[in-house]
């Protein structure tokens, strides 16, 4: 599936897609705001297609995930 964000969009019927922080080789991340979470700011990372595509690549991206989701 190919996912391309915009601002004002909902993600995952909890994410309301505020603005673009930055796009690199891997994939974009966007700020948005938690709706299960009364509005919390949060950083919603996704990859572009190509990187997607790469076995490695989608790999270390689950793995920063989980690490990521650790921090408070």
């Amino acid at each position: 599936m190919v996912l391309a964000l915009r601002e004002g969009d909902l993600f995952d019927a909890r994410f309301r897609i505020e603005r673009l922080l930055g796009r690199g080789g891997m994939g974009e991340v966007w700020a948005a705001r938690d709706r299960t979470e009364g509005d919390r700011l949060v950083a919603v990372k996704v990859l572009l297609e190509k990187a997607a595509r790469k076995r490695d690549l989608v790999k270390r991206f689950e793995r920063e995930a989980r690490i990521a989701a650790t921090v408070k």
